[in-house]
């Protein structure tokens, strides 16, 4: 997973579930392969302003989808271009659903086309249901098989919680 560390993953875990029942969606940056360099770097949703198309053409809010601040965006590439860094992992949630990579998903990774738009870029997903993360899967693209594969990931439990 890029050496994404357990503080990371509980990081994302955590910004998932405050932010349920919306999804929320952000990137992992730094230089790819030096865990120590990773920051996280929430994005703010905008869908519920802009309302997203889904694949069938329904108008998407941001319980359903995400729509990333092009502002914000665009200062995040500002940054990474001018450190030297770069976009290891995109994130986002999926509320009250499975961690897949859906067909808005793979379009958005896809810009469109049959390339993906960040080479070399994951996309992790983190399924929360009812406010608490559940489930997570990594995807990456695979060439051979033209599309993105799936990893599932542990999602860490919160501490003082385990088995019984």
């Amino acid at each position: 997973m890029k050496g994404l560390s357990p503080d990371h993953l509980g990081r994302i875990v955590r910004e998932a579930e405050a932010g349920y029942p919306e999804e929320v969606c952000g990137a992992v940056i730094g230089r790819r392969g030096e865990s120590d360099t990773y920051e996280i770097r929430a994005l703010p949703n905008i869908a519920n302003r802009a309302g997203p198309r889904g694949p069938d053409g329904s108008v998407r809010d941001a319980r359903t989808a995400f729509l990333v601040d092009p502002v914000a965006e665009c200062r995040l590439l500002r940054e990474i271009e001018e450190s030297g860094r770069e976009i290891v992992i995109f994130y986002h949630s999926h509320p009250d659903a499975d961690a897949y990579f859906s067909a808005m998903d793979r379009e958005l990774a896809l810009a469109g086309g049959r390339e993906p738009w960040w080479p070399g870029v994951e996309y992790l997903v983190v399924s929360v249901r009812q406010g608490r993360a559940v489930a997570a899967a990594l995807f990456a693209w695979d060439p051979l098989r033209r599309e993105f594969a799936d990893h599932p990931v542990p999602v860490p439990v919160p501490e003082g919680i385990g088995p019984g």
